[in-house]
């Protein structure tokens, strides 16, 4: 029997949701420093944007760790990228609508980092529960590599993106 037979098809979903999650974590940031770069011309403010996205996993990296520890994990993985579906969907309307500025921007990114921080702990806390004790040091080291090749590859992509179609548009003086 191979390795991915024991893992079974609970582990394929969970390697799936954690993989896509983590294509959307990958934009993120790049995503919201362009956005406040066409706000604003002022560097400050687009470092304020990138460190509130940032900070998060460092000052609630063990809090997340906690909950996903005495909650439900499934459950908080769905609620958690609901949540953030929610925030963009939010953040995509104040754009639309001309009313995002820096603030907005720093708020969206806490949020998105913080509940992107509560999904990826709930993530690796469900995994034992998903996986047989003879497959769980293959099936961590998969979601890992997958997670970080998954990241390095929509980084990639954005960075030839932003080469091919330029520098954001000049922001008001």
């Amino acid at each position: 029997m191979t390795t991915t037979a024991v893992l079974g098809r609970d582990y394929r979903l969970l390697w799936s949701a954690a993989v896509c999650s983590q294509v959307g974590d990958s934009l993120r940031t790049p995503a919201l420093a362009l956005l406040a770069a066409t706000l604003t011309r002022d560097p400050r403010a687009v470092a304020a944007v990138t460190v509130a996205g940032l900070l998060p996993p460092l000052l609630f990296g063990l809090l997340s760790g906690v909950y996903a520890d005495r909650w439900d994990r499934r459950r908080t993985m769905a609620v958690a990228d609901g949540a953030r579906a929610v925030v963009v969907a939010a953040l995509a309307w104040s754009v639309a609508t001309g009313h995002a500025g820096i603030a907005t921007l720093v708020v969206a990114a806490s949020l998105l980092a913080l509940l992107g921080t509560l999904f990826d702990a709930s993530a690796y806390a469900l995994l034992p529960t998903v996986v047989p004790p003879e497959g769980l040091a293959h099936a961590n080291a998969r979601l890992q590599a997958g997670t970080a090749v998954f990241a390095l590859v929509t980084a990639a992509a954005w960075a030839t993106f932003r080469t091919r179609t330029g520098p954001p548009a000049t922001p008001p003086h």
